[in-house]
């Protein structure tokens, strides 16, 4: 597991980044860098006019679960 260390806090793995992220553009941005399509997700949520920070957790919930990017990374560091 990747860890990020900040100088005054704890490390915090790329799952507490990951579940952070408050941008649905940026999560797709991951999704497709980590080829894992993203198309019905994107039409779904935007058809919905949410806010946000509800565009996030509706992508990461619905349609992007970190299990997903977890086995992208792994998939990804291996090749």
């Amino acid at each position: 597991m990747t860890k990020i260390e900040q100088e005054d806090g704890p490390e915090k793995d790329f799952k507490y980044a990951y579940n952070h992220v408050h941008c649905a553009p940026m999560l797709c941005y991951l999704a497709n860098q980590l080829n894992i399509k993203t198309e019905k997700a994107e039409k779904d949520i935007a058809d919905q006019h949410l806010q946000m920070m509800s565009e996030a957790k509706k992508f990461r919930d619905n349609y992007l679960p970190y299990a997903d990017v977890e086995v992208a990374m792994s998939r990804l560091i291996k090749n």
